[in-house]
């Protein structure tokens, strides 16, 4: 089995996410909205031992990787090569206050066609990740990805 700890490590350290988090709580304290005071004060509060649990959380989003790769190991097998896949449509990528509008159904089932299409004998583990964007003016931004483990191998034809 791979140690998923160690390989995660070399392009997410604990240190870093943590660093990261910090970032977060500053840019969620100039904002006034409750709704970010909320999630402010609830990566305030998160701890060892007493995790948030939230995807805004670099620490917990993290943790969640930590238990979702071994995870996906069982299913795959670890003997098998993988092909990771973070995909993000063009119209998966929206201003701030259309997420309501977006239909992660529709996403999701033409991911799996094309993945079906594409490499039908395959076995695929994955989720969606949904991520808010500050850019430098001051504008907000979403993007959802599907991030997807295929047990397939890497060859002219499924690239």
């Amino acid at each position: 089995m791979t140690d998923y700890k160690a390989f995660l490590s070399r392009y997410e350290s604990f240190e870093a996410c943590r660093i990261s988090r910090g970032y977060a709580e500053k840019r969620l304290a100039a904002n006034k909205n409750r709704a970010a005071r909320r999630i402010l004060e609830r990566l305030k509060r998160c701890r060892k031992g007493s995790r948030c649990f939230s995807g805004v959380c670099p620490v917990c989003a993290r943790q969640f990787r930590l238990r979702w790769l071994p995870q996906a190991e069982d299913v795959l097998g670890d003997n098998q090569p993988c092909i990771q896949l973070c995909w993000t449509p063009p119209r998966a990528a929206f201003a701030s206050g259309m997420l309501a509008d977006f239909d992660l159904n529709d996403l999701i089932e033409k991911q799996q066609n094309a993945l079906m299409e594409a490499v039908p004998d395959a076995v695929a583990v994955g989720g969606i990740d949904v991520s808010l964007k500050f850019h430098s003016d001051g504008e907000r931004s979403w993007r959802i990805a599907s991030r997807v483990l295929i047990d397939h191998p890497i060859d002219q034809h499924t690239i």
